[in-house]
């Protein structure tokens, strides 16, 4: 889920189509990350991590029917590591993240569109979380995410 503003432009425009903005836009959105089990001396082990990110993108690149937007992006959160096995190891730490991402946006009427964002994350700082039997988790030193959805105009 996110919510998106974009700022307003210094001349009205004459161009038709549904993007009327060529205005920088920040986007706000909440973020939840989980991986699969990894099997580690401590048993099964699961990584989340819950962040709320901002995204900072420059005015599109393309047409108003189709675009691009290059985009900076900071998530700041928690991370959190767990094993499986009956002492209950668990642990929790700050999360904070930059990140560079692609979004493409294309319009199909004047309201609905299909976007798509593919990017990189750099974690801030290295995560390595520590049970009592050894450590349960440690993050890569950067992370590819992609994603893609609908979207619908409200105004």
């Amino acid at each position: 889920m996110f919510a998106e503003i974009a700022a307003r432009e210094a001349r009205a425009s004459t161009h038709a189509g549904p993007d009327a903005s060529q205005a920088p836009t920040l986007r706000v959105a909440a973020a939840v990350s989980t991986s699969s089990p990894e099997y580690e001396t401590v048993g099964t082990v699961r990584h989340s991590v819950f962040a709320g990110r901002a995204d900072a993108c420059w005015p599109n690149i393309g047409t108003r029917w189709a675009a691009l937007r290059p985009c900076l992006a900071l998530e700041l959160g928690a991370t959190t590591a767990a094993g499986s096995r009956s002492t209950g190891v668990r642990d929790t730490a700050f999360w904070a993240a930059m990140g560079v991402l692609g979004r493409g946006r294309a319009w199909v009427s004047h309201g609905i569109g299909l976007e798509a964002e593919l990017g990189l994350l750099l974690p801030l700082r290295r995560y390595v979380i520590q049970g009592d039997q050894g450590t349960l988790y440690e993050n890569q030193q950067a992370g590819f995410f992609a994603a893609v959805g609908p979207v619908l105009r409200l105004h």
